[in-house]
């Protein structure tokens, strides 16, 4: 029987990346070349490794993404008009639907975490269909405040 490893190792320094283009009407200036290796996906997460080239670009943020830089350095404009400068070891969160300006200077390769939200509705409906199943399970008594079970039989 094969078993799923509980870690998988990426070097994100030396993963090869694909082409990845930067839609040109997002380009100010400059000719970015991005590149990017897909590193997971488990459906409302995905993780990448991604890297681009110089150049001043506008991009939008259709989900979440939290990003670490592993090389290079990279300044990002948001919609408040604020520059910051992020370099290798830097952590920065973008909210998704947002517009952020990227000027790099001459390199910048990122690990990228992209979440997007699970719709409220769907939210509602799986809390209640798992408490549902809870219940028929006998894991949860109806009217009864929920156990805390540190070890079987305390």
């Amino acid at each position: 029987m094969s078993t799923i490893p509980a870690v998988r190792r990426a070097d994100p320094a030396a993963l090869p990346l694909d082409p990845a283009p930067i839609d040109p009407a997002w380009i100010v200036s400059g000719e970015p070349f991005a590149r990017c290796a897909p590193l997971g996906d488990a459906g409302a997460v995905q993780t990448a490794v991604w890297d681009c080239t110089a150049g001043v670009f506008d991009w939008r943020y259709n989900a979440e993404e939290t990003i670490c830089i592993v090389a290079g350095e990279a300044i990002v404009t948001g919609q408040d008009g604020i520059a910051r400068r992020l370099r290798a070891g830097d952590v920065a969160i973008f909210p998704g639907h947002a517009w952020v300006r990227w000027h790099v200077p001459d390199y910048v390769r990122k690990i990228a975490i992209q979440s997007r939200p699970v719709p409220a509705l769907l939210r509602h409906v799986g809390t209640r269909l798992r408490c549902k199943l809870r219940r028929m399970a006998g894991l949860d008594r109806v009217g009864e405040p929920p156990r805390l079970m540190l070890r079987p039989g305390e």
